[in-house]
């Protein structure tokens, strides 16, 4: 688990209590792409076991991040009145992101189901700082999206 290293040294060094990430003057925000990818075959054990199943990807961009800070990101897709949560592949590296110095992280998870169809769908994304022991979110986002047809 990491810890906010860098504001730990910031109050040790200095004692000086300061302003968290989280209530920064700028605001992190998400925007989410209009399009999914096109319907793939994604094997969900992320070992190669071959348990496949349809899948699409929801490309979204976090910006205005604090850099060097690692973000928790969770995220839904409905369609047809089936939600769907994000799907962890094997368990490997889920949902976590590290903010670029750049501040701006293009973020994508796999949603998957095999009654996935070309079509509209409604995602939702909420992201929040990792470790600072505030459960809110530091930005949220959700759109209707157009999964197109496979080529």
């Amino acid at each position: 688990m990491k810890i906010c290293r860098a504001f730990a040294v910031l109050f040790a060094v200095t004692g000086f209590v300061g302003i968290s990430p989280g209530s920064a003057a700028t605001t992190t925000t998400i925007k989410i792409d209009a399009r999914t990818s096109p319907i793939v075959m994604l094997d969900v054990s992320g070992e190669g076991a071959g348990d496949f199943h349809k899948a699409v990807s929801a490309p979204a961009t976090v910006k205005r991040c604090v850099a060097g800070e690692t973000y928790l990101m969770n995220s839904w897709l409905t369609q047809n009145g089936i939600r769907r949560a994000w799907t962890s592949l094997g368990g490997l590296g889920a949902g976590e992101y590290d903010c670029p110095p750049s501040g701006r992280m293009e973020v994508g998870q796999p949603f998957t189901g095999d009654d996935l169809h070309p079509g509209k769908a409604f995602v939702e994304y909420s992201i929040r700082l990792c470790c600072d022991g505030d459960d809110a979110p530091e930005a949220t986002a959700s759109r209707m999206v157009r999964i197109p047809r496979s080529h």
